[in-house]
């Protein structure tokens, strides 16, 4: 199984490119999307392009640390996640590879994947998001974030992102038969005609054009329930058309 593109970015977020290698909080000499020589791929890369291991100051281009980071997350974590955890929704396997991308391969073992290999989404989710926060013996706070929103992202499929908005509810069209257009129609007419009237009497138009009037939405309103009729009797007959 491959992560997402979401799921990709949503580490990119956590991890934050760095182009020069730098000391991490527990002395772990790292770059990129928070690349180590403890990476297999990784590890690889580095002393396939440069004959050795990862020295401090060395430099790695954004582009290639992208092109990394896809293939560390596949072809490395991800695999172990499917290997421990075997298929799951994609969201969860995102976040899935996001904790084991920060953590290792070893939180395969810990209680909030065993909660989650057990079909517990809301406990390993309450898990996640409440432990595995320190570095050093310090709690960080952007481990405590990230374990956070990787809890959200397992249980609800929130990358954080903006992109999950809940659905909007669009009610559907109302659905009017034709015939009750056509009776809907002739009251109007004939409201509007009674209204012509009405107005017509209080400027003093005689009562021959107020007739005249009444008549003509008459039948305009006849006019659309004969319309509605025919298109009653012109439906088709759906149990044929399921049979042939």
């Amino acid at each position: 199984m491959r992560i997402s593109d979401r799921g990709l970015a949503f580490i990119a977020r956590h991890e934050g490119f760095v182009a020069r290698a730098y000391r991490d909080p527990v002395g772990v000499l790292t770059i990129g999307y928070g690349f180590t020589m403890a990476s297999r791929v990784f590890s690889a890369f580095w002393r396939d392009r440069h004959g050795r291991a990862l020295a401090p100051g060395d430099r790695l281009e954004r582009g290639e640390a992208d092109a990394l980071l896809r293939r560390l997350v596949d072809g490395e974590y991800g695999a172990a996640v499917t290997r421990e955890l075997g298929e799951l929704p994609q969201h969860r396997h995102d976040a899935a590879c996001s904790v084991v991308f920060n953590l290792g391969p070893r939180a395969l073992g810990w209680r909030w994947a065993r909660a989650l290999k057990a079909g517990d989404m809301r406990g390993a989710a309450e898990i996640l998001g409440a432990n595995y926060n320190t570095a050093g013996g310090r709690r960080l706070a952007g481990l405590v974030r990230r374990r956070r929103e990787e809890a959200a992202l397992l249980l609800s499929g929130d990358y954080g992102d903006g992109g999950d908005e809940p659905d909007t509810f669009v009610p559907a069209p109302e659905t009017v038969s034709r015939p009750a257009r056509a009776r809907r129609g002739l009251l109007a007419a004939l409201v509007s005609a009674l209204g012509l009237a009405g107005a017509a009497q209080g400027e003093g138009i005689s009562l021959w054009w107020i007739a005249v009037a009444v008549g003509v939405a008459a039948i305009v309103a006849a006019g659309l329930l004969l319309a509605g009729r025919h298109h009653q009797n012109q439906r088709p007959d759906q149990s044929r058309d399921r049979a042939g």
